[in-house]
């Protein structure tokens, strides 16, 4: 990824997170929180590329995996 101050390095994935969340913060005024469309719309911005079901809500169970709590 090029930026103003020169390139970065990281993984694709990690980079693809960061354009998303620009684009997502982007258009945050264009947004209202308590309308549902405008959620899922910033859901599936935010996920593009991440997730196969970005924008929508997920039909199933989600896991962490490698948490371990604090002592």
């Amino acid at each position: 990824m090029q930026l103003e101050s020169g390139s970065v390095m990281a993984p694709p994935r990690e980079i693809q997170e960061v354009r998303n969340a620009i684009a997502t913060y982007d258009l945050f005024e264009q947004w209202q929180p308590h309308v549902e469309k405008d959620l899922l719309k910033a859901y599936r911005i935010l996920m593009a590329g991440l997730l196969d079901e970005a924008g929508a809500y997920r039909h199933g169970g989600v896991g962490v995996k490698g948490f371990s709590p604090a002592p």
